[in-house]
């Protein structure tokens, strides 16, 4: 398990995985859900895409597939809809 720390900005729709910023291209290439750019506070193409960007960057192609509807379900839909965050997340 790990702790990462995320931010998103609602403006733009970035988002940052330890001060990083996650590239949207990387996970549209192994699932193709939201061209549009990432999202989250529901569930839907763009959190769903967020959770895939998230896990392909913390472990294995095939884990993150494994793993992100799951991500999705526990984190991601969970936070704040239409607003900025910033939040620890132990995974």
């Amino acid at each position: 398990m790990a702790i990462f720390k995320l931010k998103g900005d609602k403006t733009t729709s970035k988002v940052w995985l330890n001060d990083k910023e996650l590239e949207l291209k990387k996970s549209l290439k192994v699932k193709f859900y939201s061209p549009s750019g990432f999202s989250w506070g529901y569930d839907g193409a763009g959190p769903k895409q967020l959770s895939l960007a998230i896990l392909l960057e913390l472990y294995s192609k095939q884990w993150a597939l494994d793993e992100y509807l799951y991500l999705l379900e526990t984190e991601i839909s969970k936070l704040p809809f239409d607003q900025s965050f910033e939040k620890e997340i132990e995974y």
